[in-house]
């Protein structure tokens, strides 16, 4: 489904706070074979939202990785 709607540009990460945020996520976004040139921006296929009874307050809870430098969350 996600190819048949239009691709969307996200940043690949964010400054929040004083913190970077890495909001492109490899496991949850398939990036698309055209790319913008400025390395700051990534184009991918139209994601999808799956949410259910699992989502709780912890899940959505950021965490500082120290080996990546950025601050992650649940998917």
């Amino acid at each position: 489904m996600s190819e048949i709607l239009p691709p969307i540009i996200i940043p690949r990460y964010i400054e929040f706070s004083g913190n970077i945020i890495q909001l492109l996520d490899p496991d949850f976004h398939k990036l698309r074979p055209e790319q913008p040139g400025a390395p700051r921006w990534a184009k991918i296929y139209a994601p999808f939202v799956f949410t259910g009874s699992e989502l709780s307050t912890e899940k959505m809870e950021t965490l500082y990785n120290p080996n990546k430098g950025v601050y992650e969350t649940h998917p």
